[in-house]
């Protein structure tokens, strides 16, 4: 069974392993296949993840809660939607040696195992009619990993029916209408939900369904956005192509998501929105947290460190080739589009640049 972890980062640089209290059994009192994490609060108190029963037929979500003495609590979440009519619950799995008593290799043998193969069909069978799920054509809770505020406060969980978006602090959830099907993809800390169509969709686009009391569904992200904010594209992309399979940071400041245009190419594009004050700026402001070079307006940055600048170009003659730090105004070496290799420790980085 794969059970959860969680690594901390100790003063002196290295980690332990922590394996934290959760599930042992499944709706059946069967072992399950697993029970593992997929995010965790940012003050690591609070993370999710699912429980995987014995036969991998359905999953529950679990939330796990840390305790001011550092001891770990779980709840299982979803069993009383799974569960759907208690007079058709399978009895006992069944055990191998009730069914199998005869000498191996005899004809016996042969027939009281073909009888034990049937009956764990039969098992099966009745199980998947017990915790049957409802009329989607997926018959399991699905499960995003980016389904945990960053403040601990909220999960989200997809599932056949309406999404479902959980306090993790009550224990009390709230079914968001009009989201059955879709994917629930991120959660922001006031509890505003991110969604997705289905991976099956031919065009996947993105929902935003706000925390309010009336939780009357979702809308359109990009409609969101363009009602709300003078949104700027990345480069290459417009509003028509949206945010298919998006996320959040956990302040609902920055959304990132890719699709991919209804072209023949059917390449997928990436797009990240910062959401400022009052106006949100496109993928050529956002820092990034790698603090990786930069071009601007023909200049170069180095946010930390030395790097070794080649600059071609397009026939492919290099033109220069030096050390730098900081920045360096690349203007005068070429009019037109040029080639620039940046080398920063193990990273190389080309740019495609009109001087």
């Amino acid at each position: 069974m794969y059970v959860p972890v969680i690594w901390t980062l100790q003063d002196d640089g290295s980690y332990t392993a922590e394996v934290i209290a959760h599930p042992t059994e499944d709706l059946m009192g069967l072992k399950p296949q697993m029970a593992i994490l997929y995010g965790i609060s940012n003050d690591g108190t609070r993370a999710y993840g699912i429980l995987r029963d014995f036969t991998g037929f359905y999953s529950l979500g679990v939330i796990y809660k840390k305790d001011a003495n550092g001891a770990w609590t779980y709840q299982t979440v979803g069993q009383d939607w799974l569960v759907k009519d208690e007079s058709k619950k399978p009895g006992a799995y069944p055990v191998y040696e009730d069914y199998v008593t005869a000498e191996a290799g005899t004809p016996e043998w042969y027939e009281q195992d073909a009888n034990y193969a049937y009956a764990i069909m039969d098992w099966n069978a009745a199980l998947n009619e017990y915790v049957y799920t409802g009329t989607s054509p997926s018959q399991q809770i699905l499960v995003n990993q980016n389904s945990i505020s960053g403040n601990g406060k909220y999960m989200v969980m997809s599932t056949p029916d309406d999404a479902r978006r959980y306090n993790t602090e009550d224990g009390t959830f709230i079914a968001l209408p009009g989201t059955s099907g879709q994917v629930t993809t991120g959660i922001t800390n006031n509890g505003d939900v991110l969604m997705a169509s289905p991976i099956g969709s031919p065009y996947r686009t993105a929902s935003y369904c706000p925390n309010s009391e009336a939780m009357d569904g979702t809308t359109g992200l990009m409609t969101w956005l363009n009602n709300n904010y003078a949104v700027q594209y990345a480069e290459g992309t417009d509003g028509t192509q949206g945010l298919g399979t998006c996320c959040t940071t956990p302040d609902g400041q920055t959304i990132v998501g890719w699709n991919n245009p209804q072209s023949l190419g059917m390449y997928y594009v990436s797009t990240v929105v910062q959401l400022g004050v009052g106006k949100p700026v496109g993928i050529d402001n956002v820092t990034s947290s790698t603090q990786e070079p930069t071009i601007e307006n023909g200049v170069l940055y180095i946010p930390e460190g030395e790097a070794s600048v080649s600059v071609y170009a397009t026939n492919g003659s290099q033109m220069a080739s030096f050390t730098a730090t900081g920045s360096v105004d690349l203007s005068g070496y070429n009019t037109g589009l040029t080639i620039v290799k940046v080398k920063t420790g193990k990273l190389t980085q080309t740019f495609k640049v009109t001087l």
